[in-house]
């Protein structure tokens, strides 16, 4: 399984620690991870004044993310999480281009790698459920 992270603009600015911090859990939980290259703002502060604009940048983040090849993005910031999740849809039918790519946010990955079994009820709630594609990553030893 291939996940990319989506830093999102504060891990890579004024929460640069906490980025520190996200690849030391991905260390200590043995997942490696590749930053999207080239990645833009999901648009988080413009969702209700500029929902055409979050269309826009989120599909381009998803579309950027599928063409390296991720089953998943993991992110850390939760207006990330919900822009890249719940936008996808709504970009697809007006971009005409297929985004179906779960996004996890970083203590749900956490709660699975660390065997937490009653997720059923959070993977329900994601727009792009994340469950088959983990389940594959378990299977395949990930």
């Amino acid at each position: 399984m291939k996940v990319t992270v989506y830093p999102g603009c504060s891990l890579e600015s004024t929460a640069s620690e906490y980025m520190h911090s996200l690849t030391t859990v991905f260390t200590l939980m043995d997942i490696e991870i590749e930053e999207l290259k080239d990645w833009n703002c999901c648009g988080a502060s413009l969702a209700i004044p500029r929902s055409d604009m979050v269309i826009t940048l989120t599909s381009k983040i998803i579309r950027m993310a599928l063409e390296a090849g991720a089953n998943a993005i993991i992110t850390a910031c939760p207006l990330c999480h919900t822009n890249l999740d719940t936008i996808q849809r709504e970009a697809a039918v007006l971009t005409d281009v297929e985004l179906n790519l779960p996004v996890i946010f970083i203590t749900e990955l956490m709660a699975f790698a660390f065997g937490e079994e009653n997720l059923s009820a959070l993977w329900n709630r994601h727009f792009i459920n994340p469950a088959k594609i983990l389940e594959e990553a378990v299977e395949a030893g990930c």
